[in-house]
């Protein structure tokens, strides 16, 4: 069951293959939605159920293969065979053992060396491939193997890099598919690549969109392979979704889930695919990861509700999409299109001139600035202490700032009995995000000008020296920019920063209007109150003199209680024996 089709050309080896799996029982899948990612309907077909579940091609160093069959135990055999020999054996060796265990299976087998290797096994053996071949069950589906040939002789310019060939071809695939319905041959769900030439790599990521005759029905499904599994983002079934992956622990577990949705909600496409049923053309745009281009503007929302929105220019639907009709029913026009950068627009602004009105959904807002323009200050991967994968929530404490504000509020509270201790306040605050944002597994990264010597007595913190090329200030800034434009760093969770720098400013300006709330926000501050801050544009934030305070041992009557500036001294001095009367037999 399924398609798997390959093909040599020039050295380099391309193959594409599809994501369904077919069962005897409808308890063999575990399903969220009646539908797949890109709209097909799940049931029973020719007495098999079908789901969409895990891409057929499997990744291992040098080596890639593509599986085809009923049995996908099978495949979860050679993978895990393949996993077992890879670092003993040649891949001639492998490729001889591999036919061994496939029964009624069959496989495509690619190799990077200094001459990549196409092959095809299955139960009698392996033969060497040096043009054109597929296997599964849709090899039986009339004409589809020449289209496919065809399609990689005679449509991917030969001046295309290797990648672009691979993702036309995954996408025209996907586009047959999906119009003629294969499901009934038990092959459909989402289509995915492979080409080995210098590198190997996935296909690009791709943004779908499915529009009607008036363009008003429309559905986007965001596309991208990332840690060598499919993630989606579906109109059609409103899920993001990651396909099959390995078990993990429970830290792990929350790192990849907030991975995957910030990948498929921060991810700019190479390529946006546009396709109608009532005008079968396929329209294949490069926008080389650009949001606004001449064609089209992409707006963006990430947070907990995460939303795309396109904005087609009148040039690209007078043109192309709302034009040249056709009627062919299995060999669709392919069509490659090329714009170019503009500068960007505010969503607001652009609602006022757009001619298509009907590309605006008014029951969204907020979108975000497009970040791709920013240039990072700095590279501060190789800056932490331990690896970027083992951090998860992250306190970055400037302490210049904070010894400033201890030792401001140690005079302001001068009289009554309370100790401003550095390290009892970074300990209070630690406590107070645990308990307000029910998390765990945080990180204290100090910066400062000399060694702190009380940061070896706490555990989860971490010391840094400001320096010249990378101070606090640099740091920062590459972080958070990070944050939303390096999946290096999206399994992050939150990122609470201990300051009052305007340096912040000039990002929190352009960063998501979201972060302005509690229970939504992503990054957060423990800085001065509004009126006395630098931070112009602060996402929601603490104010450390209440925080600290409270942490210091302080009550609210307290808090308000005390002013030593307004109040008279033989006053002052009876609410002092009051206060420190409550501190000393902790009644708050």
């Amino acid at each position: 069951m399924t398609y798997c089709f390959a093909w040599k050309s020039d050295g380099e080896i391309y193959i594409v293959a599809d994501s369904l799996t077919s069962a005897k029982s409808e308890a063999a899948f575990e399903r969220e939605a009646t539908l797949s990612s890109v709209g097909e309907l799940y049931g029973e077909y020719n007495s098999y159920f079908i789901a969409e579940t895990n891409t057929k091609i499997y990744v291992k160093n040098n080596i890639v293969v593509a599986y085809a069959g009923k049995d996908t135990k099978i495949f979860e055999d050679v993978k895990n065979n393949l996993d077992l020999m890879i670092d003993h054996l040649t891949p001639e060796q492998i490729i001889s053992y591999l036919p061994e265990i496939l029964v009624e299976s069959e496989l495509i087998l690619g190799v990077k060396n200094e001459n990549n290797k196409l092959y095809h096994l299955n139960n009698y053996g392996f033969k060497e491939i040096d043009g054109y071949i597929a296997i599964g069950s849709g090899s039986k589906i009339p004409d589809l193997n020449n289209l496919m040939q065809d399609f990689t002789v005679t449509y991917p310019d030969p001046s295309y890099e290797p990648r672009k060939k691979l993702t036309a071809a995954t996408a025209y695939l996907q586009m047959i598919s999906i119009k003629n319905n294969f499901l009934g041959y038990f092959v459909g769900g989402t289509f995915c690549g492979v080409c080995i030439h210098k590198e190997i790599e996935w296909n690009d990521d791709l943004l779908y969109f499915f529009y009607d005759e008036k363009f008003e029905n429309k559905k986007l499904i965001n596309f991208i392979i990332r840690k060598n599994s499919i993630i989606t983002g579906s109109d059609f079934t409103g899920l993001t979704k990651l396909f099959q992956y390995e078990e993990m622990d429970e830290i792990e577990f929350r790192k990849m889930s907030r991975y995957i949705h910030k990948c498929i909600s921060s991810y700019i496409p190479r390529y946006v695919v546009f396709y109608s049923f009532e005008f079968n053309n396929i329209y294949f745009c490069d926008i080389y990861k650009y949001t606004h281009t001449a064609l089209m503007r992409i707006f963006q929302r990430r947070g907990k509700v995460s939303r795309t929105e396109l904005f087609t220019s009148p040039f690209l639907l007078e043109n192309f999409l709302l034009k040249n009709k056709n009627d062919e029913k299995f060999i669709i026009p392919f069509n490659y299109l090329d714009t170019s950068p503009v500068p960007y627009v505010p969503r607001d602004q652009l609602i006022e001139n757009v001619e298509n009105i009907w590309d605006v959904d008014f029951g969204y807002e907020n979108f975000d600035y497009p970040l791709e323009s920013i240039e990072l200050p700095i590279e501060i991967s190789d800056v932490f202490k331990s690896q970027i994968e083992e951090y998860e929530n992250i306190i970055i404490v400037n302490f210049e700032y904070l010894e400033s504000k201890i030792l401001e509020l140690k005079n302001f509270y001068n009289g009554l009995n309370v100790s401003f201790d550095s390290l009892k306040i970074l300990t209070g605050i630690c406590k107070r995000i645990e308990k307000d944002f029910e998390i765990d597994n945080i990180k204290i990264l100090l910066f400062s000008k000399r060694y702190e010597f009380f940061y070896n007595r706490m555990a989860n913190l971490e010391m840094y020296l400001n320096q010249a090329d990378c101070s606090y200030k640099l740091f920062t800034e590459t972080l958070l920019l990070n944050y939303y434009q390096d999946d290096r760093y999206y399994h992050l969770n939150k990122i609470f920063i201990i300051d009052d720098s305007p340096h912040l400013n000039d990002l929190f300006e352009i960063f998501p209007d979201y972060n302005r709330y509690q229970d939504e926000a992503d990054i957060f501050m423990v800085k001065n109150q509004n009126r006395e801050s630098q931070v112009l544009y602060s996402p929601y934030y603490y104010n450390a003199d209440i925080l600290i305070s409270k942490i210091a041992g302080l009550s609210d009557e307290a808090l308000g209680w005390w002013d030593p500036v307004g109040t008279p001294q033989e006053e002052l001095e009876k609410i002092a024996e009051y206060l420190n009367f409550q501190i000393e037999n902790s009644i708050f």
